[in-house]
């Protein structure tokens, strides 16, 4: 997610939005990383970020739930299960 180094002042994050960040399980910007970063160790945890990813657009840069969703658009079709799964 875009830190402040990339916002207009009116659009940055408080300290509130830092910290709901961190508890995400975000990690701050850093130098060589200038964004808020989540890692993954297995494919399967992509749930984890998905739902922190909302969390922040909503919580932390408070883009109301009806902007986010035209700006994202529909979601695509589920995928077609694995034959033998």
């Amino acid at each position: 997610m875009v830190s402040d180094q990339f916002l207009e002042p009116a659009d940055q994050i408080t300290a509130f939005g830092a910290a709901r960040m961190r508890e995400l399980g975000f990690a701050e910007p850093t130098d060589d990383d200038p964004n808020w970063t989540l890692w993954l160790a297995e494919d399967w945890e992509a749930m984890i970020p998905a739902h922190a990813l909302v969390t922040a657009i909503l919580d932390v840069y408070r883009i109301r739930p009806e902007v986010a969703v035209t700006s994202i658009g529909p979601l695509p079709p589920p995928l077609a299960a694995k034959p033998g799964s």
